[in-house]
């Protein structure tokens, strides 16, 4: 999507083609009216959010080699965090990724993530985080109109409940 472009951008690169939204559909669509028959695509990006755009492609007649070029790795939040959220005292939830809120899951176990996800008002990226958090079982109490870190942010500052 655009922030993609942006920092492609500033290494120099121009990109070719850019989806309108962060999501695989949205990658797809750009490639709407290209006969991708036998072209060579190569797709460069995380361990889950990639499968979808290269099976995509495949499907439209493309040769595609798909890299994963990070991994991400379960790591149980620092004790305290989790008193916070034992206590109720955590009032906001911010998701980025539906790979994350499939971590946070994994980390905190159906038990207290129901727990956090009642207590907590929950920003969501972009609906396909929205949709792995209903998902779990979770609802999003705002949804980033852009899916970007800074349209997260301001969906949240816009919406999150205010204080007494």
């Amino acid at each position: 999507g655009p922030a993609t472009a942006a920092v492609v951008g500033r290494h120099g690169l121009r990109p070719d083609l850019v989806s309108v939204r962060r999501s695989a559909a949205s990658l797809l669509e750009a490639f709407a009216g290209h006969d991708l028959r036998g072209r060579r695509i190569l797709v460069w990006g995380g361990p889950e959010t990639s499968r979808g755009p290269a099976e995509g492609l495949r499907g439209r007649g493309a040769v595609v080699d798909h890299v994963t070029a990070y991994g991400l790795e379960d790591e149980a939040p620092p004790p305290a965090v989790l008193e916070r959220i034992d206590a109720g005292e955590v009032e906001a939830v911010v998701l980025i990724s539906g790979s994350t809120t499939r971590a946070l899951s994994r980390v905190l176990g159906p038990e207290r993530l129901a727990m956090l996800l009642r207590q907590a008002f929950v920003a969501s990226i972009g609906p396909m985080t929205t949709s792995e958090l209903r998902r779990l079982g979770g609802t999003a109490g705002v949804e980033a109109s852009e899916a970007t870190m800074q349209g997260v942010v301001r969906a949240l500052a816009e919406r999150m409940p205010r204080r007494g």
